[in-house]
């Protein structure tokens, strides 16, 4: 029948195999499991992010059809017991769903894709009264015609309980054994050995993340860091199998839009749990950052110098060292992901977002809906936008900006549907998004420098090329300054469009109390609401996002 899957998979070396089977070596079922896999030729079941398969499990066989469930590591699966290898209709779900219309349309046309082949080696523990966790190790291979490729792999699947105490648990598991995320399926691998995806996992960007206007502010925090966390995890793969620069763009984006997050809803005042994660965050986002300069230095800045430059002994020197400290720079990020801590750091957050999501009113965020939650702490994100465009004078003081720009262009994305619709957020959205390329574009240029002197203080790198490297570098910078004109048009835009948005919030606070005027008179002299005031909302009492200065740790 149909059940939402939360699972988690681990590679498995040898050595965490060893540690798992220590004194338990005994303790486990063991089972010989087939599948095969289907879709239609032209790949139906695929484009709508679904797996059918048929598997065997002893003496028994399972038809199960599964799709995506809404997070990172949860599925949505539908399974049935059938009498013999071959797919049945009776045993897909009912045609009235939307899983089970595409599967009963598409039925006549399947055919076997690939298979997996694997023994289970599973046990079932009760780490805590009502919390079932089977623990599964498959070690297999898939094939798909006469190619294979080898399966080893643990997994831990939620049999019962809440879904906090399971990342939780998992997260101690993990710590304990120090094992490591695999993120891809055996349906995506299969899929990839079938030729049926690239045989490359491609960079995702970020998806539409918009809560409710009345869901509770921390069920909307818990939705946006998860799908955060979610955009992260889709670009590990694509950074571990290929050089495309797009991976650690994209994962970098991901962690800023976290920490903006966490920003957004001062969670790091809230739990000191939150304030270990966004140094997480920022320390895997520089990881990230280093390969993403280079990158950028590479087909930006350097190619322009060399064709204005050609053959300059001092610009093809710095070509190879650019090439070099990035790979090394790339090596050093794979590691990273690979290892144990990206994997806690992503199970710590998977867990503290469902705690998030199951507190009707987590200590300090109000119980008020997300709209008003919105309604003041974007007004608190402009004022910091205004006070740094006023005070900047030096291409720091713009990077500040642009930093504060992109927290309030984050912020507004996660509230479009949560602010007054007379509001135009789409407009102000693309502003600001103008507004950080124009300043970006100087950053980039301050950062060439950075990056240049960095490749070319690799050992063996002559030092008259890269003083004369440097040199080249400095004068392009001159020659190619932004246009003070422009971004001041720009700014002058994003300004006007921000007071606008300013006049909305205020009219939709004004409606809150408005509100909250008419239940006061109509409760009982002895039960008062809380204001947006008393409950923590305005501007002046989130010292996270406002105030006469900004606080450490600013997001990067």
């Amino acid at each position: 029948m149909s059940h939402r899957e939360l699972e988690l998979k681990f590679s498995l070396p040898l050595s965490l195999q060893d540690k798992l089977d220590d004194g338990a070596a005994n303790t486990w079922d063991r089972e010989r499991v087939w599948s095969c896999y289907y879709d239609t030729p032209d790949g139906e079941l695929t484009r709508a992010r679904m797996a059918v398969r048929v598997r065997r499990h002893g003496e028994r066989w399972l038809q199960t059809v599964k799709a995506e469930g809404g997070g990172q590591f949860e599925r949505f699966e539908w399974e049935q017991a059938i009498d013999g290898p071959g797919p049945q209709r009776d045993a897909l779900p009912p045609a009235d769903t939307e899983l089970g219309a595409i599967a009963h349309r598409s039925f006549g046309l399947w055919r076997p894709l690939f298979e997996t082949d694997f023994e289970r080696r599973s046990r079932a523990i009760e780490p805590s009264p009502g919390l079932v966790i089977e623990i599964a190790q498959d070690i297999g291979e898939l094939r798909c015609g006469d190619r294979t490729e080898a399966i080893r792999e643990v997994e831990l699947e939620c049999l019962r309980g809440g879904r906090a105490e399971f990342f939780e648990w998992a997260l101690d598991w993990a710590k304990t054994l120090q094992a490591c995320l695999l993120i891809p399926t055996k349906n995506e691998r299969g899929l990839r050995l079938a030729a049926r995806l690239p045989l490359v996992a491609s960079p995702l960007k970020a998806p539409a993340t918009v809560p409710a206007r009345g869901q509770r502010p921390g069920a909307a925090a818990a939705q946006i860091l998860a799908a955060c966390i979610a955009h992260a995890c889709a670009n590990i793969e694509p950074i571990l199998s290929s050089d495309v620069p797009e991976g650690p763009h994209q994962f970098r984006v991901a962690l800023r839009r976290f920490r903006a997050s966490l920003r957004f809803f001062g969670l790091r005042e809230i739990d000191p749990v939150w304030e270990t994660l966004d140094r997480t965050a920022s320390s895997l986002a520089d990881a990230a950052g280093k390969v993403r300069d280079f990158d950028v230095f590479e087909s930006g800045l350097l190619p322009e110098l060399r064709s204005r430059f050609k053959g300059d002994a001092a610009l093809e020197t710095l070509s190879r060292a650019i090439s070099h400290a990035r790979e090394s720079a790339r090596m050093d990020l794979r590691r990273t992901l690979s290892g144990p801590d990206a994997t806690q750091f992503v199970l710590q957050v998977a867990a503290m977002a469902e705690r998030l999501a199951d507190d009707d009113n987590p200590a300090g965020l109000p119980g008020v809906d997300f709209g008003a939650f919105a309604a003041v702490r974007l007004p608190a994100l402009m004022a910091r936008v205004r006070r740094r465009a006023r005070g900047a004078r030096s291409e720091a003081d713009w990077h500040r900006t642009r930093i504060a720009i992109k927290n309030l262009r984050y912020a507004l994305e996660f509230s479009a549907l949560a602010v007054s619709r007379s509001a135009d957020v789409p407009r102000l959205t693309a502003a600001l998004a103008r507004w950080q390329d124009e300043l970006g574009a100087g950053q980039d240029l301050a950062v060439a420098r950075d990056v240049a002197t960095q490749a070319m203080a690799r050992p063996g790198v002559p030092s008259e090329a890269a003083v004369r490297a440097t040199a080249l570098i400095d004068a392009w910078r001159v020659f190619s300054a932004p246009r003070t004109v422009g971004r001041q048009r720009i700014a002058r835009r994003s300004l006007s469009l921000m007071n606008e948005l300013s006049g909305a919030l205020s009219a939709s606070k004004a409606a809150l109390h408005s509100d909250e005027q008419t239940s006061s008179q109509a409760a009982s002299s002895t039960q008062t609401p809380a204001s947006p005031a008393s409950a923590g909302l305005t501007p002046q009492a989130d010292a996270s996002v406002s105030g006469p200065s900004d606080p450490p740790g600013a997001v990067q």
